[in-house]
């Protein structure tokens, strides 16, 4: 038996992102997460709920979030930065480009909601330029799990990359169910 197929099917990539996230806290007490006012639609709530301190809501400005985690990761810190991937890959792409790659910091982002995955919230919030956009920047790697258990994986591999900017691509819980699927 192949060891993502252990993984419950009903657990978003993003879920199981977050979820790591949370237990990282408990290893680093640097480790820091930023959002952009939609904790629980990506569940970084999961760890700000057991680190208030560490977690800053910066609302819906995600330029401002990415400029303020790459000021963080300057003071020597791991961070992540959380938001739809449409939000993190276009609307602060040159925050990205500017404050976390160029300067090769430690700023991990958890881009959740890739592809089609939210179509019910139409195409405002699809992202399906992400990956193409996050591969032309210096110093950045786009790490796209094909399911729950991968995500952990992949998160952990994000953290043990100091100093290189990981975009990591959750998919939501239908295309997970998909995808289980399609692996029979």
């Amino acid at each position: 038996m192949r060891p993502h197929a252990l993984a419950p099917a009903a657990i978003p990539t993003r879920r199981a992102f977050s979820e790591r996230m949370a237990e990282y806290g408990a290893i680093d007490g640097e480790f820091a997460v930023f959002e952009a006012d939609i904790g629980y639609s990506t569940f970084s709530h999961l760890f700000g709920d057991r680190y208030p301190e560490r977690y800053f809501n910066m609302g819906i400005a995600e330029g401002n979030m990415v400029s303020a985690a790459a000021g963080m990761a300057a003071d020597g810190r791991t961070v992540v930065a959380s938001s739809y991937g449409v939000f993190i890959t276009m609307r602060a792409l040159e925050s990205v480009r500017t404050f976390v790659c160029y300067p090769n910091l430690n700023v991990k982002f958890l881009s959740s909601h890739g592809g089609f995955t939210p179509a019910i919230d139409g195409v405002t919030h699809q992202a399906t330029e992400d990956i193409a956009n996050m591969t032309t920047l210096p110093n950045m790697k786009v790490l796209v799990p094909a399911d729950t258990w991968a995500a952990k994986k992949l998160f952990d591999t994000a953290m043990q990359t100091p100093g290189l900017g990981d975009d990591l691509r959750g998919v939501a819980t239908r295309c997970q169910q998909d995808l289980d699927d399609l692996a029979g």
